[in-house]
């Protein structure tokens, strides 16, 4: 199984290049899989198909099957849609999440 940070890293390399303003987690459930999250102001206005046709379409041409099918599931979050106690103040960005703000 691939390694937290590992998986991280890759999802943030693939998502970047049609997400290049997101916030990503992810978390290992207790079943040994992951869970994803990723927030974006491009998620304002697309329905969650096209969230989920977008972030998959990337994860499966860039990570390998053995990779991706670690991922349960995957949150598609913009931000006017998380709740305060949710998220963390812009200011304090764990070290477990990528954030990628464009200029």
């Amino acid at each position: 199984m691939i390694a937290e940070q590992a998986l991280k890293d890759k999802l943030f390399g693939s998502l970047n290049v049609v997400i290049p303003e997101m916030t990503l987690k992810v978390r290992k459930n207790d079943r040994y899989l992951y869970f994803v999250q990723i927030v974006s102001p491009l998620f304002e206005d697309l329905d969650e198909a096209d969230r989920q046709s977008l972030v998959w379409e990337r994860i499966l041409s860039g990570l390998d099957t053995s990779e991706w099918k670690t991922i349960e599931f995957i949150y598609t979050d913009a931000p006017s849609e998380i709740e305060p106690d949710e998220s963390e103040p812009a200011s304090s960005v764990p070290s477990d999440e990528h954030q990628v703000k464009s200029s």
